[in-house]
């Protein structure tokens, strides 16, 4: 990934810098792991509908929580980044016997029974999910931006 994929929303994700150092420090997960995710779902809140959707209505807030989860809080508050991180964190408990990181992540996109212990990103959106989130967090370390 390249300083150019995630650069255009940098002014965006500067706004939601201090909620996500909060989360993460409140969570344990790494913060820029949280920005990755706010990165890849909706481009820091640049593909959201005004009223904080997805255009199909299925999933909620810059973190993207599926409807089916009730999502919580505003489409950018703390609120929703601490439902999200915390689905996030039962889904890498559901996986990490078995997978990394990457499979909590994978799960996060496709849901825990479609994540297999072979190729985690084989049913994940783009067929890329886990590796992208992965190589979004490494970027955002290597501008130092957490």
């Amino acid at each position: 990934l390249g300083s150019s994929a995630s650069a255009p929303e940098s002014p965006r994700m500067k706004s939601y810098k201090n909620s996500i150092l909060s989360v993460g420090r409140d969570t344990g997960i790494d913060p820029a792991i949280i920005a990755a995710i706010i990165s890849r779902e909706t481009r820091a809140g640049h593909f959201l509908q005004a009223d904080g959707w997805n255009s199909g209505h299925k999933a909620f807030g810059i973190m993207q929580v599926h409807r089916d989860n009730h999502p919580r809080g505003g489409k950018d508050s703390e609120e929703h980044m601490v439902q999200a991180v915390g689905l996030l964190n039962e889904l890498w408990g559901i996986t990490q016997t078995v997978l990394s990181l990457s499979g909590g992540i994978a799960a996060y996109n496709c849901g825990p029974g479609d994540v297999s212990s072979q190729e985690v990103d084989q049913n994940t959106e783009g067929g890329d999910y886990s590796s992208d989130v992965v190589a979004r967090a490494r970027w955002y370390k290597k501008i130092n931006f957490f």
